[in-house]
């Protein structure tokens, strides 16, 4: 049952509790903004307009980006349902938020999910209506702030009662995120009116950018402000020169990230598991806590304290949490990614990754040594460098957050034999890497 139709249940008998259990991950959501919204989705601008405040989905709470929407004082914030989310399922969400009036119908929804393989953003939306059997306005074009979206209006007949729904939905580098405002279609006209200024409020910590067209055979909106200088012309190509490749990216695509998994079910973060028991007893560290578990993608997301804050790592991968710092490693030791946070002393985050060789350059000046950075992360390591006597390769991901004084640091050790895979996982916990709302600078 999608978490519409149980709140859709709730509203037919009259009251709606703040804590909604019973309910499946799949919201469908996304709703049309009609007053004017922020124009910056990054700074998350303080100004309020009376009788609304700002409400924060922190990723303390769940596991999707961290982003926070205008709330109208009357409305509370319901607990969000703990079933596990299937990301196999095309309409199923995470919710993020669920915002309700403790005595009355208006409901407002906030969920994500990764985006699908091929189409484009209306088709999807489309996709999801039809999946639960909603009668639907086109779908048309609109904007949340600066950001393209699309929308539409929908309806649901559940015995006596019509629930009116405005449904928003919007790509940002390869997640969707959905709106959604509901109420009965007698109280929609006052209703939207009310949750307008949430709906075109909605701004992401991190957003990541536009990827996919609205609509097919369109091109990849820009936001306005991107629209409002024109870039020069590239210069033209020289005679025979190679095709330009696409920009390199840390991050994996799910069929990638599926690959590194090492089993098809999450038991090595389960803490009684016998890995993660003796590292236990031993006093080196407790399994984090687990925020969803995607089976079909075959990774899940944790939420370790020492970085304060979730990242994805693919099943099968132990994952050791002593307060100080993060530790994930296959079960036979050959890969270890240590991830802590550090003093940076005013260095920047190119620097730093270089200056953490320092260590293996004064006793074996002459290894080979790449620096390089990728999605504004930095990087440095050293190839065949002797460590307790073993030949392993070391690298350092380096990524500023925000945090004053502090730089999110990942350490990567790993024979050469099983160094891309290394690599390739460490740099995908980098990029994707979601920054608690309570560690985080605005």
């Amino acid at each position: 049952m999608s978490l519409i139709r149980c709140l859709s249940s709730q509203i037919r008998t009259g009251l709606i509790v703040l804590v909604v259990t019973a309910t499946g991950r799949d919201l469908q959501a996304a709703s049309a903004a009609t007053s004017p919204p922020p124009t910056n989705q990054n700074s998350m601008s303080a100004s309020t307009p009376s009788g609304y405040d700002y409400h924060v989905a922190a990723l303390a709470n769940h596991a999707g980006p961290t982003c926070r929407f205008l709330k109208p004082s009357d409305f509370k914030i319901a607990d969000l349902p703990a079933e596990e989310v299937d990301f196999s399922k095309g309409s199923q969400f995470m919710p993020l938020a669920i915002a309700l009036t403790q005595y009355g119908p208006m409901v407002f929804t906030v969920a994500a999910r990764p985006a699908f393989d091929d189409g484009a953003v209306s088709q999807w939306l489309e996709y999801i209506c039809r999946a639960d059997g909603y009668q639907h306005t086109p779908v048309k074009e609109t904007r949340i702030g600066d950001r393209p979206a699309v929308t539409c209006d929908a309806t649901q007949k559940a015995d006596d009662v019509t629930m009116k729904m405005r449904f928003v939905l919007f790509e940002d580098g390869g997640r969707l995120i959905q709106m959604s405002a509901m109420a009965p279609e007698p109280l929609w006209d006052s209703a939207i009116k009310k949750m307008a200024p949430m709906l075109a409020s909605l701004e992401l910590r991190e957003a990541r950018g536009t990827k996919v067209p609205l609509f097919p055979g369109q091109p990849v909106p820009v936001s306005k402000t991107e629209g409002q200088t024109e870039p020069s012309p590239p210069p033209a190509p020289e005679k025979n020169a190679p095709a330009a490749a696409s920009a390199p990216t840390a991050r994996l695509t799910l069929a990638e990230l599926a690959a590194l998994a090492l089993a098809a079910d999450a038991m090595s973060l389960d803490p009684e598991q016998r890995v993660n028991a003796n590292l236990r007893d031993r006093g080196a560290g407790l399994v984090p806590r687990v925020a969803s578990i995607n089976v079909a993608g075959k990774f899940a997301m944790v939420a370790p304290g020492a970085v304060a804050g979730f990242f994805r790592v693919p099943l099968g991968w132990h994952v050791i949490d002593d307060g100080k710092r993060t530790l994930v490693f296959d079960a036979g030791g050959k890969i270890q990614i240590n991830l802590s946070q550090r003093l940076h002393e005013g260095a920047s985050p190119r620097d730093f990754a270089r200056s953490c060789l320092d260590q293996y350059l004064a006793e074996q000046p002459d290894l080979p040594v790449a620096v390089f950075e990728i999605d504004g992360i930095a990087a440095a390591g050293v190839r065949g460098a002797t460590i307790d006597g073993e030949k392993l390769d070391q690298c350092f991901f380096v990524r500023d957050l925000g945090r004053p004084g502090l730089l999110l640091v990942a350490r990567v050790t790993a024979k050469d034999a099983d160094s891309k895979r290394a690599l390739d996982l460490a740099g995908d916990i980098m990029v994707t890497f979601e920054a608690s709302d309570a560690a985080a600078k605005n």
